[in-house]
């Protein structure tokens, strides 16, 4: 199921119209490493500003930070890493879409059409955090206009199950 939604994410990704400019904004992309090596551990924090496209919605837009980490000796590897950050990020837009398109026409992945930003425009209004180990996970989602923060602890062993 949730290779089902990663993977429709993808290809709306993919196929949605970009400006003339996006070539080159993707190359700069490409070229960068997601993935930074500090203090012992691989971190990636990455922000978006994301315009809503659900009419008659009370918002017009909202900005998200996702943040992940995990010591580099803890048998993590940097492409698990990203592609399990990767998954959290597209379960988080598709949970957004499908609350801001609830009573509407809009499909949920269409709800939001998100661009990378280099840095937050003032406060972040939604934040995931991924918190990796040798023995589990952490997820956590916090929303910053309400304060409030949503967290699960999970071990690998349990997620093989």
């Amino acid at each position: 199921m949730r290779l089902n939604i990663l993977f429709a994410t993808l290809l709306v990704c993919l196929a949605a119209p970009r400006p003339a400019s996006a070539g080159s904004d993707l190359k700069a992309r490409i070229a960068k490493d997601r993935v930074q090596f500090v203090d012992g551990k691989m971190k990636i924090e990455e922000f978006h500003l994301c315009k809503v496209t659900v009419p008659g919605t009370s918002k017009s837009s909202l900005q998200m930070r996702s943040y992940a980490e995990v010591p580099v000796n803890a048998g993590v590897s940097r492409d698990f890493l990203v592609s399990f950050e990767s998954g959290m990020q597209a379960l988080m837009r598709i949970t957004i879409g499908a609350a801001l398109s609830k009573g509407s026409k809009v499909e949920p992945h269409k709800a939001l059409d998100c661009d990378p930003i280099s840095a937050p425009i003032g406060k972040v209004d939604l934040e995931v955090n991924l918190y990796l180990t040798a023995d589990g996970f952490q997820m956590a989602f916090v929303d910053a206009s309400t304060g409030t923060t949503m967290q699960e602890s999970r071990r690998w062993d349990d997620e093989s199950k």
